[in-house]
């Protein structure tokens, strides 16, 4: 009777249905909640996994609607997976996983994607459809960056404003300062971000003005930066810097100079954005903790030509990356 009403909520398209979450200790629960999808376009919306205290195994299905899509699945905003139509994908599902569906090609396109619960004798949980609707061209690669029709967007933030279809699909895009391909971060934060520099380890090679090799991804283990001019012609009002183990700072800046010259961003956050950061940074202007960044060229304790690093406060500085030393940081620098 169970497994027939879940079947029926679902068929009529949405329930209302909640279950609550049981302790680790309560008895085994393998029926989750039936999963509220809308049809989407392009991206779906994340949907977390509810009313499940144990894993569950659930069977992923495509099918095309009109054209041939590529149809896609992801858990926990981890790598797109294609799926293959009639070929059911089993995945195995946490309590509180996200799952998130995309289609892509011709505009118009159309695909079908269905979610079983394996775990209960295959309970129908939800079927969505989603429809490629979007302008924009390109697969998101270096070779195949997204375009956008007409003049190209001026950074990564206009063109996720003029393109909202493009939420969650980092990659690279076409824009127009230089003109030039940049990586944008679609998702965190809002998305909208463009990467200006990968700075791996004890790296230096980017402290100059000039551009070094391409910045292609945020884990790339090759340096490279764009040219302080083409970053300047972002335009931006805020700056992210993410240093490995150490964690990420927002700072409120309209300009940066990464050529080498020395600069000091202490106790400067960007109050618009709360989070979430690996170390609790203030979100003012003023603060007297884990707050700021700076670029120094000269030597320190714990290494020497260090490219970026975090002020803990004015006279306590953290390492970095790019130091030539043992504290050498993997890192990124990101404008928006």
């Amino acid at each position: 009777m169970r497994a027939w009403l879940l079947v029926a909520m679902a068929a009529c398209g949405r329930s209302g249905f909640t279950e609550s979450t049981v302790d680790a200790d309560a008895p085994a629960d393998l029926s989750p909640d039936p999963i509220d999808w809308t049809d989407f376009t392009n991206v779906s919306t994340l949907q977390t996994i509810t009313g499940t205290n144990r894993e569950i195994e659930v069977h992923l299905q495509a099918s095309f609607g009109s054209g041939t899509p590529t149809l896609e699945y992801r858990v926990d905003i981890g790598t797109w997976i294609e799926l293959v139509p009639a070929t059911p994908a089993v995945v195995m599902l946490a309590p509180a996983s996200n799952l998130q569906f995309r289609v892509g090609g011709a505009v118009g396109d159309t695909g079908f994607f269905t979610v079983t619960n394996a775990s209960t004798g295959d309970s129908l949980l939800d079927t969505v459809r989603g429809t490629v609707g979007t302008p924009v061209s390109g697969s998101g690669t270096p070779a195949s960056p997204f375009v956008a029709p007409g003049a190209p967007p001026a950074s990564c933030k206009e063109f996720l404003a003029s393109y909202p279809e493009q939420t969650a699909l980092d990659g690279s895009y076409s824009i127009t300062a230089a003109p030039v391909v940049v990586y944008c971060d679609m998702t965190s934060d809002s998305g909208g971000w463009t990467l200006v520099a990968r700075v791996p380890a004890t790296s230096s090679t980017h402290v100059t003005a000039a551009a070094v090799g391409s910045v292609d991804s945020p884990t790339q283990t090759a340096t490279g930066k764009l040219s302080d001019a083409t970053i300047t012609a972002l335009g931006y009002a805020n700056a992210r810097f993410v240093i490995e183990t150490l964690g990420t700072v927002y700072v409120t800046a309209t300009s940066l100079d990464l050529s080498g010259a020395a600069f000091n961003l202490v106790a400067s956050a960007a109050p618009a954005l709360a989070g979430p950061y690996t170390f609790n940074f203030a979100t003012t202007t003023s603060c007297s903790s884990d707050c700021g960044v700076g670029v120094v060229t000269s030597s320190l304790p714990f290494g020497r030509m260090c490219g970026y690093r975090f002020y803990a406060s004015t006279g306590n500085p953290r390492n970095g990356m790019g130091c030539q030393g043992a504290s050498g940081k993997n890192g990124t620098v990101w404008v928006r």
